[in-house]
C-alpha cells in the first residue's frame, strides 16, 4: 500500500549513499520508522517521504521509501531538536533560552543576525561563534546534497564539503 507522511526527523539510525533508516514524528501524531531514498537527514528537520508499507524481519512495521523531500527545521520543537543534537555546544536548557527569545526565527537569526545571540544569557562571543560555524557546516553540506542530489555520492559531497 503506497503511503505519504509528513512531520519532523526525530532520529537518524543509518545513512548511506542517497540512503538513510529515520524516525519520523509525523503529523498525525504517530512515530513512523522509514528508511530508503532519503538523502542527508538532519534531526529536527521537516520531511516528507513517500513509499510503502512494508514488514522487515527485524526492525517491523516501516516505510520503504522510493521518494523524501527535506527542509530546515520551522516549528519551535523542530528547532529545539536540531540545536540540541546538531549543535556543538548547545545543550537542552541554552536551547530553550535560544529559542525563548527567537522562537520560529531562531535559525534566520544565527544565519543574518548571529550577533543577536550574545544577548542570550550563557552565550559568550566564543560560544556563539561556535554554534555558528556548527550551523553553517551544517547548512553547507545539506545544501550541496540538494543541489547536486543524486548526481554526486556521498563520498563526493563529503569531499567537497571539507575543501570548503
Amino acid at each position: 500500500m503506497s503511503v505519504t507522511v509528513s512531520g519532523r526527523i526525530e532520529r537518524v539510525f543509518g545513512t548511506g549513499n542517497h540512503w538513510a533508516s529515520v524516525l519520523i514524528a509525523g503529523a498525525d501524531g504517530r512515530m513512523h520508522k522509514a528508511a530508503g531514498k532519503i538523502d542527508s537527514p538532519i534531526c529536527g528537520f521537516n520531511i516528507v517521504v513517500e513509499g510503502v508499507i512494508n514488514n522487515h524481519e527485524k526492525y517491523g512495521e516501516q516505510i520503504q521509501v522510493t521518494s523524501s523531500t527535506i527542509q530546515q527545521a520551522t516549528s519551535v520543537d523542530g528547532i529545539l531538536k536540531y540545536l540540541v543534537d546538531q549543535l556543538d555546544g548547545i545543550g537542552p536548557k541554552l536551547a530553550e533560552k535560544v529559542v525563548d527569545a527567537f522562537g520560529s526565527d531562531t535559525l534566520r537569526i544565527i544565519e543574518d543576525e548571529p550577533e543577536r545571540l550574545i544577548a542570550i544569557p550563557g552565550i559568550s562571543k566564543s560560544k556563539a561563534e561556535k554554534i555558528i560555524k556548527c550551523h553553517k557546516e551544517n547548512k553547507v553540506y545539506y545544501d550541496l546534497t540538494e543541489f547536486f542530489g543524486e548526481s554526486a555520492t556521498v563520498n563526493q559531497i563529503q569531499n567537497l564539503y571539507s575543501v570548503n
